[in-house]
């Protein structure tokens, strides 16, 4: 499972020489809060290269500001979307690719809104 890989993360894989590290991520360019991080998918596919081993992206998790959704109809989406998220984690890991996995979510105090 590593056909979208480029040549060096692609030849330690099929070797099974390299841990794997599953990313799952909550960024998305709506939200003012997640915009640092953007880039952090390929610096932390670069820093697994760099130590040997190989990092993707496994899949994404809706993300939500309570903040933007305050008195609009979505606010009560917020308890609900706790559910969402888990199931979503629980797809992008299920094919049994990787050794670890870093679950990464959005602090929104950075956001304006909130």
């Amino acid at each position: 499972m590593f056909a979208a890989c480029g040549d060096t993360d692609k030849a330690r894989l099929r070797g099974d020489v390299t841990p794997n590290l599953g990313i799952i991520t909550a960024y998305n360019d709506m939200l003012s809060a997640h915009q640092p991080y953007e880039h952090y998918p390929e610096r932390i596919r670069a820093l697994a290269r760099s130590l040997g081993a190989t990092a993707r992206v496994a899949g994404g998790v809706p993300a939500m500001c309570d903040g933007v959704t305050r008195g609009r109809g979505g606010m009560e989406l917020s308890l609900f979307s706790r559910d969402v998220i888990a199931r979503a984690a629980a797809v992008g890991l299920s094919h049994d690719a990787f050794d670890a996995v870093l679950l990464w979510a959005s602090a929104t105090r950075s956001c304006p809104a909130c």
